[in-house]
């Protein structure tokens, strides 16, 4: 009666390992799917923002430059 209750929790035991790898494999394999489309997205948002900051940067200069020829001043 002992060993067959032994042999059922180490079934059982075996079992949860079994699910707990299973679970962590899933989460690996979709980790590693998503990381690249991550970077892809996060690549071409830091791309426009320094597209955005170059503009930016050349309207200023721009206006500077107005401003130091004496256009914008009345």
């Amino acid at each position: 009666m002992v060993g067959s209750i032994v042999g059922s929790i180490q079934k059982l035991i075996i079992l949860i390992l079994l699910l707990g790898a299973v679970i962590v494999a899933i989460a690996v394999f979709g980790i590693s799917s998503a990381a690249p489309v991550v970077a892809d997205k996060m690549a071409e948002r830091a791309e426009r923002a320094d597209e955005r900051a170059l503009q930016a940067a050349i309207e200023e200069r721009r206006a500077q430059e107005l401003a130091h020829d004496g256009w914008g001043s009345e």
